[in-house]
């Protein structure tokens, strides 16, 4: 600040000592002369901010000047010698304003009841600071304006010194008295103000330090659970996850952060955070959300496989409408390995049975409800396919048809070793041959030639309280010599159910 107030003086002082020139040299003396008490009051406040003030000395030779002159030209005597030009060195001590040589103006004839004109103007301009001062100190942020204040009140202090000092038989006029008790009284009131916001900024020193180390220990707390900590065990899953341990481990860290989040909510931040504190705070929030969002997803997501692939095989069901109208048609069931695949995507969801999804959790009560209508469905069809599973007739009529249906027999003991066979039909008049020339390794260096004959058959038989119908493959491989090896074969992998009444019926169907 004291660089533009030197500033904003120097360019008022040398604007008065030109002003004044112009009235000395326009006759104007008795004008130009009470200029010069205020020039002399700015040239004061330069020395006391600034003794070596680059234009000082300038300024006090033209002061000097222009005073000698209007003495001789108005008759005035000197008490004191003209102000000393000298430079000042760095090292030379500023010395205080009462212990330097003063000017005044001559002794003259002196009427106590009657200001002169330099007191009286001069008790004017000493009106301006003070007025500030007291703004500045009535102000609600006071505090902020002290020095602006000290400022004003050394303004209104240089001009009381000049008056007493230039006009000293008038330093106990009611008026100049006035002055100095309000200037006593202002700086009474600034000091207590200083001392204020001394205590002020000590204790807002102290709530810094205690905002900036709470701030650092909960930045501490927080940062395991941010992405950028590398604390992989308290890192929150924000993509799907996958297996009840997972899911288990993401609900515990759910349940820390958000302790955490409540104690750290349950502080007093009214003196405010550090910048580090709320950037964790709004990335956790952010952990938070998105970790919740990605448990609840991938919950929802399970279940909705296992519902998907129910709702697709209802589907079908509802698709497949010709067995109802056509008694020759049978209905459409679910495979082996259709239930297998639900039964799979099942057991997955009731994985999470209890402890992730409630037993009476609406979307689990949904699903059983689906699967249930599968079923339904799907033994519908069950209860419907026997009656309409016919034995193809038997048509081969070749000399070994008997070892053929011994085989075709033995394929279905061989899987089911309790099954009554029931009966064998061999459905095909004739061998079917495959000639073909295979590689016999994965290399695909060797070449070996294959005659094969194909003869499928079915078998009836009873397994357990079950009468089932077996697609059965039998085969025999010819040798070089036109000779065959032995008889051996397959079974399809899921039989047919059957009435007896439709075994009986020898395949007439």
């Amino acid at each position: 600040m004291s660089d533009s107030v030197l500033k904003d003086l120097e360019k008022k002082v040398n604007g008065d000592l030109r002003k004044a020139q112009n009235n000395m040299f326009s006759g104007k003396n008795e004008e130009a002369w009470n200029m010069i008490e205020e020039i002399w009051t700015d040239l004061e406040k330069i020395r006391t901010i600034d003794p070596n003030y680059r234009t000082i000395q300038n300024m006090e030779r033209t002061y000097n000047k222009l005073k000698q002159d209007l003495e001789k030209k108005l008759g005035k005597g000197q008490t004191t010698s003209p102000t000393p030009v000298k430079a000042l060195t760095p090292s030379t001590t500023s010395i205080p304003t009462q212990q330097r040589p003063t000017l005044a103006p001559a002794p003259k004839e002196i009427d106590p009841n009657k200001l002169p004109a330099g007191v009286t103007k001069r008790l004017g301009d000493i009106q301006t600071p003070l007025e500030r001062v007291e703004t500045y100190t009535n102000e609600t942020d006071s505090l902020s304006k002290i020095d602006k204040a000290r400022y004003e009140l050394q303004s209104a202090t240089s001009i009381y010194e000049e008056i007493t000092r230039m006009y000293s038989d008038y330093a106990n006029h009611p008026d100049v008295e006035s002055s100095h008790i309000k200037i006593t009284q202002l700086t009474e009131k600034l000091a207590a103000l200083s001392e204020k916001a001394e205590a002020e900024k000590e204790q807002a020193e102290k709530i810094k330090e205690q905002i900036e180390a709470e701030s650092r220990r909960w930045v501490e707390k927080i940062r395991p659970y941010l992405l950028s900590s590398g604390v992989h065990d308290k890192q929150l899953e924000l993509s799907r996850i996958r297996g009840k341990e997972n899911l288990l481990h993401q609900t515990q860290l759910l349940e820390e952060v958000k302790a955490l989040q409540s104690e750290y909510n349950s502080q007093d931040w009214s003196n405010g955070k550090t910048w580090d504190l709320e950037q964790a705070e709004e990335n956790l929030l952010k952990m938070i959300k998105n970790g919740e969002e990605t448990y609840h997803e991938s919950i929802t997501s399970i279940i909705n496989e296992a519902a998907s692939l129910i709702e697709e095989k209802i589907n079908w069901f509802n698709s497949d409408t010709a067995w109802r109208t056509d008694n020759t048609k049978r209905p459409a069931w679910l495979y082996t390995r259709d239930r297998e695949a639900i039964d799979e995507k099942m057991a997955i969801v009731n994985e999470l049975v209890p402890e992730i999804l409630a037993e009476n959790s609406q979307d689990l009560l949904d699903l059983k409800n689906k699967r249930a209508k599968l079923m339904e469905l799907n033994q519908e069809r069950l209860d419907i396919i026997p009656q309409r599973t016919y034995m193809v007739p038997e048509k081969y009529a070749g000399d070994d048809k008997d070892a053929l249906k011994t085989k075709a027999a033995e394929l279905v003991k061989d899987k089911e070793p309790t099954a009554d066979i029931l009966r064998v039909h061999l459905i095909r008049e004739d061998w079917r041959v495959e000639d073909v020339l295979e590689h016999t390794d994965t290399s695909r260096t060797a070449i070996r030639h294959r005659i094969t004959y194909h003869l499928p058959a079915q078998v009836a038989a009873k397994v357990g309280e079950n009468t089932l119908l077996y697609n059965a493959h039998i085969a025999k491989n010819q040798r070089p010599d036109g000779s065959f090896d032995g008889l051996y074969g397959n079974l399809e992998d899921h039989p047919d159910t059957i009435t007896p009444e439709n075994i009986q019926n020898k395949g007439t169907k």
